[in-house]
């Protein structure tokens, strides 16, 4: 309160005249005087621009803009012990995202994708972890022909949302990303396709991916072992489910065995989170009578990790066509 009053420059004035006034043991606003804060404008622009929607759209997204200008991110980020403050931020971030749909809605409708690319930038510096501002930037993206601007970002955001949250794309996610993939395109040069191919980074460990994208890879090693007889076998690792734990505690545990099997298994072997208690992992050239020993034996390689953290290996014993056998 001191450094407040300091920066009002208050202190030489009569009390009529002053912003803060200290009354009862308390300090309040002057109501004598008129003072304009920066949360009643964004509000009063809001509902400017809802009630310009209908009838004249191309202002709404002005007034909207206007709106969007004042927040710069969540109401009072240091005040994070003070629990009155948690609804009045929510409640100015709903605002902000719901302005954010109601102006990208218009913008579609007129085709203004570079605009959209605009305001998702500035969105995703304010809150990168809302997924709903990546989809309508890659989206955006596409619709302007940035397809392989759009792929890598989509590439860039997943892993960003794996390595700090331990969290999996989601549906709307995957089906955006397909639709990528698949979308018309001019022909590509053999010097495209090849940097396409090419991963930015070379991989040094075993590959995980996706449920989908692992079914497919199952598919190829099946159809393989059909035609040369080579051998291979699915592992699946259930993870421990140690009572009273949090959600917290039970992705903490499953992310280690991840990030331990990504780093110990082959190059050769590929793995994917099958659901919250479940990785399972492709061994090819592994014959299923010795695949629960390989296992064990690749977890028990480095002596600090906790083989606990794993409460059971079992083996796929039949070979199982994708669609009867896995959902």
């Amino acid at each position: 309160m001191h450094r407040l009053r300091q920066v009002l420059k208050e202190d030489h004035i009569s009390d009529e005249s002053r912003t803060l006034l200290y009354t009862n043991g308390y300090y309040r606003w002057n109501g004598q005087i008129d003072i304009r804060l920066d949360v009643d404008v964004f509000e009063a622009l809001i509902r400017q621009g809802n009630n310009l929607m209908e009838t004249d759209s191309s202002e709404a997204v002005v007034t909207y803009q206007r709106a969007l200008a004042l927040y710069i991110g969540d109401y009072l980020p240091e005040c994070v012990d003070h629990y009155w403050v948690f609804p009045v931020r929510n409640r100015y971030r709903r605002l902000f995202l719901e302005t954010m749909h109601n102006v990208i809605k218009i913008l579609k409708e007129k085709e203004d994708y570079d605009e959209i690319l605009k305001l998702c930038h500035k969105a995703i510096l304010i809150d990168v972890y809302e997924e709903e501002f990546h989809l309508e930037l890659m989206e955006a993206m596409g619709m302007k022909g940035e397809r392989r601007q759009a792929l890598d970002h989509y590439a860039h955001i997943t892993a960003f949302y794996d390595k700090e949250m331990g969290v999996h794309p989601s549906t709307k996610m995957r089906t955006l990303h397909k639709k990528l993939l698949l979308s018309k395109h001019e022909i590509y040069s053999e010097e495209d396709l090849t940097g396409i191919l090419e991963s930015d980074t070379y991989i040094e460990s075993a590959f995980f991916c996706e449920v989908e994208a692992f079914k497919s890879i199952y598919e190829l090693e099946r159809r393989r072992s059909e035609r040369s007889g080579a051998d291979f076998s699915i592992g699946v690792l259930t993870v421990a489910n140690n009572k009273g734990d949090t959600h917290s505690q039970k992705e903490l545990r499953a992310n280690r065995l991840k990030r331990y099997l990504m780093e110990h298994l082959r190059k050769g072997d590929t793995l994917t989170k099958w659901n919250e208690h479940q990785f399972l992992v492709l061994l090819p050239e592994v014959k299923k009578s010795v695949m629960e020993e390989v296992l064990r034996r690749v977890l028990s390689t480095k002596d600090e990790f906790d083989t606990t953290i794993v409460a059971e290996i079992t083996h796929l014993s039949e070979v199982p066509r994708l669609g009867r056998h896995i959902e």
